[in-house]
């Protein structure tokens, strides 16, 4: 199997944001901040992974917007890797090519992204699309930028940096796995949902057969 989306990287920073999280939360555990923690993911889910991210970059011709440098605190991978895997998910979709298809789920991929595909040729087709893109920078550092970044909060606060930072990337990184990926495609093929509906505070969210129909490549 080849290795795909994140990669080792993504799995080695979301287990680790993940048992962090699970030891701040535990020793400064505060039912008011877990609220602002669900606040935090909801909007950084939404207008961040949702909008900037899955709308408008991947869907609107690589369109790079504010709320596309917002993903970047979801936690989930550099928008350039996400890109590739959502690509291979509409051109291959729930075939063993598709790397978040339930052929390929594990425990491992739902809870950290770290996916896997028999695909052998994604990484030359997919480069190949982005190898102008202005939001290479952002592909390049991104671990370097969510690392400097939590560790400079966790100096101010280990509280804060949980609640504002660790939590809403752990709620991010099981919302993308499980939800975004895994449930649209849970019995095999596309399905719509009014649970999706109301959970993204979107209508159009819940017509996944419509939205792969329409986007069958980005």
């Amino acid at each position: 199997m080849t290795k795909y989306r994140y990669g080792i990287d993504q799995f080695i920073f979301s287990l680790s944001v993940m048992i962090s999280s699970i030891y701040l939360t535990y020793s400064y555990f505060n039912p008011l901040l877990v609220i602002v923690s669900i606040i935090i993911y909801k909007l950084t889910n939404i207008i961040g992974l949702g909008i900037g991210l899955h709308n408008n970059y991947c869907h609107n011709g690589k369109k790079i917007t504010p709320w596309y440098y917002l993903s970047i605190l979801c936690g989930i991978g550099s928008p350039i890797e996400f890109y590739k895997m959502h690509h291979l998910h509409h051109r291959y979709v729930d075939t063993t090519l598709d790397p978040t298809s339930v052929k390929n789920t594990n425990l491992i991929s739902v809870l950290t992204g770290f996916w896997t595909t028999k695909s052998t040729s994604y990484s030359s087709m997919v480069d190949a699309l982005i190898i102008e893109d202005k939001g290479r920078w952002v592909d390049k550092y991104y671990y370097s930028i969510l690392i400097a970044v939590i560790i400079q909060v966790y100096k101010v606060s280990p509280e804060l940096c949980n609640y504002l930072l660790l939590l809403p990337i752990v709620l991010n990184t099981l919302d993308s796995n499980i939800l975004f990926n895994w449930f649209y495609h849970k019995s095999g093929s596309a399905e719509d949902s009014k649970l999706m509906s109301w959970w993204y505070m979107s209508k159009p969210a819940g017509y996944h057969k419509i939205h792969h129909r329409i986007f069958k490549e980005l």
